[in-house]
């Protein structure tokens, strides 16, 4: 199925379904030099194959983790800048290097006469805002009704550079009023991209993911190894390292194996010597609360955790739990 004109290894996988497409369902596969996709609808899986090609200078070595996150496939390589596809696989185009480093931060918006509103789409005009589909802004002055102060809202279309549009239960009031707005600010440390971590877990609209190394071009270990970090809601490549990040054994030699969703609310997070469980995930993360679910027994092997209707298995020094 991978050819006969090569030999490659292979270093992961994951399903993708395009959401464009209800019909199509993808594996794709990660091998040292490419990426490529099989359309298990296709009559003939091999020959459906598309080729995903790397960025320059990119290479796998060693197990990989991939999932699907919204559009975006990522393939997390533990100690180095994670790489993604986006966009339509029976069309190939290429993995890309997620950003990295500290992001850009707290923004205001304070041009005059900036707000439309028709229909319930706002419209707000403001040079190079920098803001994409999914990004929060957050209303600091408002005169209009409808448009309350402190209230927050997405993005939903990027017209252009100098403009963007949310929705709003508000009336036709206004063709060219001032309201002042704010992007989301971090608690602190600022936001950084998604830090070069071995693995992450998609749920609740977040992505989920150890905090072991920094978000650097030239990632470095934090020596930290009982750290999850998770990225802004709706957005895969936030982080906020203050008030998205969660300490599970600090004062120990334990580690984290991995995490699990177990229900709307929850996430079982699996360490090397112990189980824990994390509440209130669904929400801002501001009341997310740590409890010891076992210090008897951990996980030995991150792949070994399954979930099965209200039950979740795992493999552990003495035996399956």
């Amino acid at each position: 199925i991978m050819g006969v004109d090569t030999v490659v290894d292979v270093h992961g996988s994951c399903i993708y379904s395009d959401p464009k497409d209800a019909n199509a369902e993808w594996i794709i596969i990660a091998t040292t030099t490419e990426a490529r996709a099989f359309d298990l609808t296709a009559a003939d899986i091999p020959g459906s194959v598309k080729v995903l090609a790397y960025p320059a200078g990119v290479t796998l070595s060693g197990r990989v983790d991939m999932i699907q996150a919204l559009d975006y496939v990522t393939i997390f390589r533990e100690g180095a800048t994670a790489i993604e596809f986006a966009g339509d696989v029976s069309t190939p185009g290429a993995f890309v290097k997620v950003a990295s480093g500290a992001k850009t931060q707290h923004k205001i918006f304070t041009a005059a006469t900036n707000t439309a509103i028709s229909a319930g789409v706002v419209t707000v005009t403001e040079g190079t805002h920098g803001l994409a589909v999914g990004d929060t802004v957050e209303v600091v002055t408002s005169a209009l009704d409808g448009i309350t102060e402190g209230e927050s809202y997405r993005v939903a279309t990027v017209p252009g550079s100098g403009s963007f549009t949310f929705f709003a239960a508000a009336d036709d009031t206004a063709s060219a009023a001032t309201i002042v707005y704010s992007t989301a600010a971090s608690l602190g440390g600022g936001y950084i991209s998604p830090p070069a971590g071995a693995w992450g877990v998609y749920h609740q609209r977040r992505i989920f993911m150890p905090f072991t190394h920094t978000s650097a071009a030239s990632p470095a270990t934090r020596n930290v190894t009982d750290e999850l970090i998770a990225s802004d809601i709706l957005d895969r490549s936030t982080f906020d390292p203050i008030g998205s990040q969660f300490r599970i054994t600090a004062g120990t030699s334990d580690y984290l194996v991995n995490v699990h969703p177990f229900d709307d609310d929850r996430l079982v997070a699996f360490n090397r010597n112990s189980v824990h469980v994390l509440s209130g995930i669904s929400g801002s993360l501001d009341d997310v609360k740590t409890t010891q679910l076992t210090g008897e027994i951990g996980c030995a092997a991150r792949k070994s955790i399954v979930g099965y209707g209200n039950k979740v298995f795992f493999l552990s020094d003495s035996g399956v739990y």
